[in-house]
């Protein structure tokens, strides 16, 4: 796809979220950053980071989403169906789920639940979810 931008990614990822049961929410504010997508279902929350290029720095960011998610994904442009094996590699290490996007999105890697959840921090951005 010519001229692709980041929000290209949103619906095919929404479509995704909520086929699955989410109630799906658009860039929600984690310290000066911006989460692009939390998904919720009975008391579990999803992050995910839309990333077009740079797929390091969506690890990054997913990595750090985990401190107030159950579960973080980094969805993907992959018109062609193939992420490099350092990619994967690193999303494995980390916990970090992968969706590959191209038209729709397709769930290529399962994340694992978080195991650094700060509870403080959760608490606090759920409030900042409940008060929008």
């Amino acid at each position: 796809m010519k001229n692709l931008r980041e929000s290209d990614l949103r619906e095919p990822v929404h479509r995704f979220l909520e086929a699955r049961g989410f109630t799906v929410l658009d860039e929600k504010r984690l310290f000066s950053r911006k989460i692009d997508i939390v998904a919720r279902k009975h008391g579990e929350v999803v992050a995910v980071e839309l990333k077009l290029r740079e797929w390091r720095d969506a690890i990054e960011q997913a990595r750090l989403n985990l401190r107030v998610s159950d579960y973080s994904y980094v969805a993907l442009e992959d018109p062609l169906g193939r992420f490099t094996n350092r990619l994967f590699l690193d999303a494995i290490e980390n916990g970090i789920g992968l969706l590959s996007v191209n038209g729709s999105a397709t769930e290529v890697l399962r994340p694992r639940r978080s195991t650094v959840i700060q509870r403080s921090l959760r608490r606090n951005f759920l409030a900042h979810l409940r008060s929008e």
